[in-house]
């Protein structure tokens, strides 16, 4: 309790007003950072993805060149799809 007080002295708020005024303040602030987090854990989700994908490639680009060097063509051996969820 003494804390708050304490705070409301420093801040110089007086009145029930001042105190909606700086909490709403507050409040715009903590819904600009959480749309912001949420953005950045959109962009680190595709990241993770993208990475996923890129291990996926070099985990079967042996196999895949392999095929390659022997002349294996799409339409005569078709591979069965892997497809990987995290």
């Amino acid at each position: 309790m003494a804390r708050a007080v304490v705070y409301l002295q420093k801040h110089k708020i007086a009145t029930l007003e001042q105190l909606n005024i700086v909490l709403s303040g507050m409040k715009q602030k903590a819904n600009q950072a959480s749309t912001g987090m949420q953005k950045a854990e959109k962009r680190m989700k595709d990241i993770a993805g993208i990475q996923s994908a890129i291990a996926v490639y070099q985990e079967q680009k042996a196999v895949h060149d392999k095929y390659l060097k022997i002349g294996w063509k799409k339409d005569r051996l078709p591979l069965p799809r892997v497809i990987r969820r995290s």
